[in-house]
């Protein structure tokens, strides 16, 4: 075990102080007395994990890599895009914002509707007002779903706002997916056409990366290789359903 900024860490993981106990377990395992609760006796409810980050810090990388360890992952960016094209969310928006936020395939483009919004927080409230109650009652069905099904092993929620809306409350721990400021904005820039000073901007929308960090209960660092993140993310995630199943 190795101290870190105020955590421990084990395997390149690490773990908040002062609200866990830390057990070294064979296979350099990891475990969570804390802040994942045995389940109750007669309850069905499955672990829920949350995931925290930066932009373009590989949130969704370590979605997938709990998804092949049979985690039904509910993905808020997704969610959204799928409510951008449903007709209803289409006509509402149009109806405040004209047709120029319309594509020609039907769907919001949101490049334009965040022009539309940009340094309004009245616009931009307006819009949460209408799309975050739409987004709850879909992320809780899934939830029901998830949690009736058998073959998932753990709910994950992947969320560029998880703290922001709260979503924390729902999960049994967070997880921040840590990764360097240089190599975040290099993804920008490559995989989403962003400045610097865009990825400025969108940041100071959300809450401070740090703030973020200090709060998840588990920190993955996601400076190094795909290989090397999957065998922290597997063997943290081993360990937290051992812990729920009170075993």
């Amino acid at each position: 075990m190795t101290a870190h900024g105020g955590r421990d860490t084990f395997c390149g993981v690490h773990v908040r102080r002062g609200c866990v106990k830390l057990s070294a377990l064979r296979n350099d395992s990891l475990t969570n007395k804390h802040s994942v609760k045995p389940r109750e006796k007669g309850s069905q409810r499955k672990l829920v994990i949350g995931l925290a980050g930066g932009i373009a810090s590989g949130k969704s990388t370590v979605a997938e890599i709990l998804r092949d360890l049979h985690s039904a992952i509910i993905d808020s960016d997704q969610m959204v895009h799928e409510e951008l094209a449903d007709p209803e969310v289409v006509d509402t928006l149009c109806s405040w914002w004209g047709n120029r936020i319309r594509q020609d395939d039907g769907r919001i483009n949101k490049a334009e509707m965040a022009n539309a919004i940009f340094g309004d927080d009245s616009q931009r409230k307006r819009l949460e007002a209408f799309l975050y109650p739409r987004l709850e009652a879909r992320r809780r069905d899934m939830m029901v779903g998830f949690d009736r099904d058998e073959t998932v092993a753990a709910i994950v929620i992947n969320s560029p706002l998880l703290y922001e809306v709260g979503l924390e409350r729902e999960c049994d721990c967070v997880i921040f997916v840590d990764c360097d400021r240089e190599a975040r904005l290099q993804r920008v820039i490559e995989t989403r056409g962003w400045s610097e000073e865009e990825l400025n901007r969108r940041e100071k929308l959300q809450k401070p990366l740090e703030e973020k960090r200090q709060r998840a209960d588990y920190v993955i660092d996601n400076n190094s290789s795909t290989d090397a993140v999957r065998s922290r993310v597997q063997t943290l995630f081993h360990q937290l359903v051992k812990d729920r199943s009170g075993s």
